[in-house]
Parts: structure tokens; C-alpha cells; sequence
């Protein structure tokens, strides 16, 4: 009980810094995350694409502002507790939040690099 008060009062005072979970089974050049920040880091120099929030893969910043989040099936799929959580719950929530998000898949980016970071930019875009 005492850590959790600890960390509320951390929270309470904004000194608390989510932390994503570091990731052991793949190496993380495998990841669509860090593909797609590469790309977008080229193309869009306004926003910074950073792995810091542990419910996302990226988040997409300007000037410290969130902008938007990435949801990938990256090792965060694969690392969730349920089907429902990452299909439902989880865009369930954001939604409600109103925080804006796109999802992709893996196999869009290897059939068409393009067309996916061309829906990425434009997400980004209409965020800014």
C-alpha cells in the first residue's frame, strides 16, 4: 500500500515518467515502430515520433503536445493479455479519451511501404 501511495503522490505531482516495456524475444530492428519512425523522421520533421508511453508503440509529438499514437503488432500485440484488450478495449478507450490513433499491420508495410506511410504522414498531418 505504501508504493502505491508513493507513486500516486508522483503522479499527483507530475514527476512520474511512463516507461514502455523493454522488449527480449525479437530484436527490436524486426519492429514496424522503429521502421516507421525512420520514415516519418524523413519525411515529416514537425513531429517527433518517440517509444515512451507503455500503451502505445510511438506517440507523435509537436513541441511537447501529443499529437497522436501508433498501435502496431508489434511485440505490444503479442505481449497483451487478451485479443479483446488489443481489438477492443484498448481502442475502446482511446476513443473515449479523445485521443487520436491509427492502427497498422505488419504485412501492409512489406505489400506496400508506400500506401502505409502515406497513411501514417497524413494522420500525422491532420493531427498537427
Amino acid at each position: 500500500m505504501k508504493l502505491y501511495l508513493q507513486y500516486a503522490l508522483e503522479v499527483s505531482k507530475g514527476k512520474f515518467i511512463p516507461k514502455p516495456k523493454p522488449s527480449d524475444n525479437f530484436q527490436s530492428s524486426w519492429f514496424l515502430k522503429n521502421k516507421v519512425k525512420g520514415e516519418l523522421e524523413s519525411s515529416v520533421k514537425s513531429i517527433k515520433a518517440e517509444e515512451e508511453l507503455p500503451f502505445a508503440d510511438l506517440s507523435f509529438k509537436n513541441n511537447d503536445q501529443y499529437k497522436g499514437l501508433l498501435l502496431s503488432d508489434d511485440n505490444l500485440f503479442y505481449d497483451n493479455p487478451s485479443v479483446k484488450d488489443i481489438f477492443a478495449y484498448t481502442p475502446f478507450l482511446l476513443s473515449k479519451m479523445n485521443w487520436p490513433y491509427i492502427q497498422i499491420k505488419s504485412r501492409n508495410f512489406w505489400n506496400d511501404k508506400e500506401e502505409l506511410m502515406e497513411r501514417v504522414v497524413q494522420f500525422v498531418k491532420r493531427n498537427d
